[in-house]
């Protein structure tokens, strides 16, 4: 009689016990298979090859400002284009801009936006890996033709296939007015730098 009571008071907690160690069993189970799967994972990413981290940096806006200069008031580049900063064309609704004197700090945010239509197309268009200094003498490059016909030149096409070599020679058919051969042939040479 009291043994079967006692017995019979005992099994709830006896249960729980049962229960609470099967789950601590399972809880250790878990966590120990879930820590093995991220070392795994952590063991792998290192082993991966990194995508080098190049992008606008300053030897970027320092290549684009040896080529184009740097004018705080406007001009006329020659060709009839009424430009002012580093190379920035004056817009139909930029009319101020003519009668403005930029700031180096203005003139560089000018730059920055005028070169992210380049990196969007180096972005997209280019498939292959690229160093800093290829990225710099693609982005002068397609900074200088625009980037609608950089996005179908030739120097993507072979940059892509990795032909670096004749990715940068495809640079220098790019050379009209001939007072651009110079700067052709300083980016090809930078390109190559990184190739």
């Amino acid at each position: 009689g009291l043994n079967s009571k006692k017995g019979s008071r005992k099994s709830p907690i006896f249960v729980i016990v049962c229960i609470y160690s099967c789950m601590n069993k399972r809880l250790t189970f878990w966590t120990i298979y879930l820590f093995a799967i991220v070392i795994m994972y952590l063991a792998t990413y290192y082993q991966m090859p990194k995508k080098a981290d190049v992008g606008i940096k300053q030897s970027t806006i320092y290549l684009i400002k040896q080529f184009e200069g740097l004018r705080h008031t406007a001009y006329d580049d020659g060709y009839g284009n009424m430009t002012i900063g580093v190379g920035h064309l004056i817009k139909p609704n930029e009319e101020k801009l003519y009668y403005t004197t930029l700031s180096t700090k203005q003139a560089h945010k000018l730059l920055e936006r005028d070169m992210e239509p380049c990196e969007r197309t180096i972005d997209t268009k280019v498939t292959s890996p690229l160093t800093q200094h290829q990225f710099d003498a693609l982005m002068s490059f397609c900074h200088n033709i625009g980037p609608d016909k950089f996005a179908t030149s030739d120097v993507v096409r072979h940059t892509n296939k990795q032909n670096y070599r004749k990715a940068a020679d495809a640079m220098l058919t790019w050379n009209k007015p001939a007072e651009l051969t110079k700067r052709r042939q300083k980016e090809r040479k930078l390109f190559l730098q990184g190739a």
